[in-house]
């Protein structure tokens, strides 16, 4: 592995720039079953030791957030090129980026700014589970991604 990838448990690799900074409290009322977002792993048989693993959000992560709402050992996954360009995303010419698997519905500027349609801009979309929230609001179906936590 290059120095400037990480491995996952499920030996996915990723570079730097797509792994989540800790950003906060994580709590219930963001997230839905089906988000995706990372957890930290401290486990001392395994070689690793400690890492951040993406999983994917259950009904019993929802459960333990809502009891426990300033869990550092959560984190969302910031939006970046990088995780735009990973998930599918093309860049144009122009600059944006836009997604193929998605009918161009959801695109980010080249300012990472998300837009709907190219008519809606939405400041607020910084992390994937708030795209992935907005695109299933919009379209009544899951955003495609790059299956990351398939076991």
């Amino acid at each position: 592995i290059k120095p400037s990838t990480k491995m996952t448990l499920n030996k996915s690799q990723l570079p730097e720039s797509c792994l989540a900074s800790v950003s906060g409290s994580v709590t219930a009322n963001e997230l839905r079953i089906g988000n995706i977002y990372e957890y930290f792993v401290l486990d001392k048989l395994d070689p690793r030791k400690k890492w951040w693993e993406i999983v994917v959000c259950d009904a019993t992560d929802l459960v333990y957030l809502e009891n426990n709402p300033n869990d550092r050992d959560f984190r969302f996954i910031p939006i970046t090129t990088d995780w735009l360009l990973l998930n599918g995303y093309k860049q144009m010419p122009s600059g944006n980026y836009l997604q193929p698997n998605s009918g161009n519905f959801v695109w980010f500027e080249k300012d990472l700014k998300c837009s709907i349609a190219g008519e809606i801009e939405v400041n607020h979309i910084r992390y994937v589970h708030q795209l992935q929230n907005l695109y299933f609001s919009i379209t009544g179906l899951e955003l495609p991604l790059v299956s990351l936590t398939d076991r």
